[in-house]
């Protein structure tokens, strides 16, 4: 059971560090990378990779979003065949 703290938006913001929308597992929110959270969302199938989806990656270095983690890279390469191609 999760000592609740709070809500950010949907997600219900846990003692614990993480966040859970009630739905899925928690995540630890210091060790969550924008990537990291869209790699889950693939894994978990709650999103399909098109280029709608390709063309908002490409936009985070337009926008100077950081680097992302290299192993978070690999695994988006893995879930979707694409090259890497932000930040």
């Amino acid at each position: 059971m999760t000592t609740s703290i709070g809500q950010v938006g949907d997600f219900e913001v846990a003692t614990s560090g993480g966040f859970s929308s009630g739905h899925q597992g928690q995540f630890d929110v210091s060790n969550v990378s924008p990537l990291g959270l869209v790699n889950e969302w693939l894994d978990e199938g709650l999103i399909v990779w098109d280029q709608h989806m390709q063309m908002v990656i490409e936009d985070w270095e337009k926008c100077g979003e950081m680097v992302q983690p290299i192993e978070e890279v690999g695994r988006y390469q893995t879930l979707t065949g694409k090259f890497y191609v932000g930040p």
